[in-house]
């Protein structure tokens, strides 16, 4: 057994290779294969779990970390931290994108969400957009990995559906031992009764107590319900199961020998019948008749294009007629299954935690490297434009926050000034300061020597988000007419947009909070030509050589406005990116309201920064 043998606000004691983070008890089955293959494939690997503070589901909302059985059960065979921040972990692996309650852990795998969309995932979707926080995404299968590549633009890795080796590995439990453990008689026909809990999805309204009908001295009805099906369902099928002989209510521990002893499944837009699908076994949907009204609800996602390979039905008797017919006829469909199972789940062969795992661990061997993030090997330029020459400190401060930020992208960084003249020494830059080696340059020059295909405008005494180069050169492959992206600087701005993404949350005090916040839940988020002024903007290299040979005096102002002005009046687009905030170095704090600067105020006095609060209270 493994304990924490010390305090976990010790950062040591969190130094691990591999932090598995399950947002719920739902992200497990993705995770623990995961672990345990890597534990006992490289037993020298720092492994552990941790999770956030545990809520029940309820009211349609998944619920958030384990209860205390599942972290009890994990304790057994890793060490378990249930302060996640006292982690600090080379890599860090989710089962979705869950980076929300990790921001300090920036290298991130994802390994899955199962096999379909709901609306929300392998589909343009917002949320998907979030899967470029990670710097690799495993998925089940071909069709999932082509969904996914007009919204995601770091690696994607087909290593197959990790639950289905349940089904397909060693260990699998077949038929005869299932049915030999419930109590079930071989010989009879076995129905699986798998819905999803959506009200306008599950076919629970429709079928409701009515599924007992398919329960005969002949026929078993087993029922397995989603974990955050409402409780009311919950207990009339467990009354039912209790005063049924033939109806058994079953756990999640089941899965494997219940997805092998049922001969047919019901559901509706369950990912359960995709799954029950890989197994080339007969699936019925009973088609709830409010599915057009679920908020996500997307014709083109998975779970609808495959629908040729199973019986549709949408009132109980033809459902009854359409599970008889399977029954009798279970090849009936089976060349169409055969047609979608490969797409849906890679080798199906009992390794897909173990291609999962090797993956995980080739990136873990890159040490942090950055490799991971590249999406192009061509040289991005970065502008620093010098309006402060007396404040070199600022200035070496802002070049050495580029160089820390950049993570995915080979710099070529140029001080451009309004003058010809372009030697260090001319604005009093000693040979011995650290800047005395930068290349000095009037625009013009710089444009002449950069090479590749963007260049980013920024002003120096302002923070951006890690690896803010990519998330603006996102939003130009997300928008195929843009000319310039902006990082955000306006407070308003970002506050309006946060309590957009999160209207029940308190403000964050930090800007850096904040910033991160943003990025995580709003990535891909945008106002478009808003005319706001920014400190850091990304053009293509192309439209700013174009515009600057089209000035008389290219420096003349504020560059970023008046580059702005001119690319839209040609049709472009101009982004403010929601995603990336910027505030200045000195302005650690984001004061909304009175309220929250007196937090702010006793935040500093509980960490003993007595002069700093003392500013604010006067500043006040």
């Amino acid at each position: 057994m493994f304990e924490e043998n010390c305090p976990e606000h010790l950062d040591s004691c969190g130094d691990l290779d591999v932090l598995f983070y399950p947002e719920n008890s739902l992200h497990l089955p993705f995770l623990e294969p995961i672990h345990t293959y890597l534990k006992s494939t490289y037993p020298d690997l720092k492994l552990g779990f941790s999770s956030p503070p545990f809520s029940h589901p309820s009211q349609g909302q998944t619920g958030a970390g384990l209860p205390d059985g599942e972290i009890s059960r994990l304790r057994q065979t890793s060490r378990f931290f249930t302060n996640s921040s006292a982690v600090q972990s080379e890599l860090a692996v989710v089962a979705d994108a869950c980076h929300f309650q990790i921001p300090h852990l920036p290298r991130v795998i994802n390994v899955g969400h199962g096999l379909i969309s709901k609306g929300l995932y392998y589909c343009r979707s917002p949320i998907v957009r979030r899967e470029n926080l990670s710097e690799l995404v495993c998925v089940p299968g071909s069709i999932h990995k082509h969904l996914l590549q007009d919204d995601v633009r770091v690696p994607i890795e087909v290593t197959g559906f990790i639950k289905s080796d349940l089904l397909f590995g060693p260990n699998a439990m077949g038929r005869p031992r299932f049915c030999q453990e419930m109590g079930i008689d071989q010989d009879k026909k076995i129905i699986l009764f798998a819905p999803t809990f959506n009200d306008e999805l599950s076919s629970i309204p429709v079928i409701q107590e009515s599924i007992e009908r398919f329960a005969t001295s002949g026929t078993v009805v087993m029922v397995k319900l989603h974990h955050m099906t409402p409780v009311a369902w919950r207990e009339m099928y467990k009354t039912l199961a209790r005063c049924n002989e033939h109806v058994l209510f079953l756990e999640k521990h089941h899965y494997s020998g219940m997805m092998h002893a049922a001969d047919v499944i019901i559901s509706d837009v369950s990912s359960m019948f995709v799954e029950f699908m890989l197994l080339n076994k007969p699936v019925v949907l009973l088609q709830n008749p409010r599915l057009r009204e679920y908020p996500h609800f997307d014709e083109s996602n998975i779970e609808y294009q495959i629908r040729d390979a199973v019986h549709i039905a949408e009132t109980f008797p033809d459902l009854e007629r359409k599970v008889r017919r399977a029954l009798e006829c279970p090849e009936e469909l089976s060349s169409a299954r055969e047609h979608y199972i490969g797409e849906l789940d890679h080798g199906r062969d009992g390794k897909s935690a173990r291609r999962a795992g090797e993956a995980i661990y080739a990136r873990l061997r890159r040490h942090g490297d950055g490799s991971a993030f590249i999406t192009s090997k061509k040289r991005l330029p970065v502008f620093v434009f010098v309006e402060a020459l007396t404040d070199l400190e600022t200035l070496q401060a802002s070049l050495m926050d580029i160089r820390c930020n950049a993570l995915d992208h080979q710099l070529e960084i140029f001080l451009v000034t309004p003058s010809t003249i372009h030697s260090a020494n001319s604005f009093g830059i000693r040979e011995s300061h650290p800047l005395a080696k930068e290349r000095m340059v009037s625009l013009p020059t710089a444009l002449s020597l950069a090479e590749g295909d963007w260049a980013v405008l920024l002003k120096p005494g302002w923070t951006l988000p890690m690896n803010c180069f990519k998330w603006l050169a996102n939003h130009f492959f997300w928008n195929k007419n843009a000319g310039l992206v902006k990082a955000t600087a306006d407070v308003a701005v970002a506050r309006r947009a946060f309590e957009n993404f999160l209207p029940s949350t308190a403000p964050p005090f930090l800007s850096a909070s904040l910033s991160s916040i943003l990025l995580t839940v709003g990535i891909g988020g945008n106002s478009k030509n808003d005319q706001l002024p920014s400190p850091c903007a990304m053009v293509r290299l192309s439209d700013l050589r174009e515009w600057s040979a089209s000035m008389s005096c290219p420096w003349t102002g504020d560059v970023i406005a008046e580059l702005e002005r001119s690319l839209t009046d040609r049709g472009l687009l101009s982004l403010s990116a929601l995603d990336v905030f910027a505030y200045p170095h000195d302005k650690p704090f984001i004061i909304w309201d009175k309220k929250a600067r007196l937090r702010v105020v006793e935040y500093l006095q509980g960490v003993g920064l007595m002069n700093e609060a003392l500013a604010l209270m006067k500043a006040g």
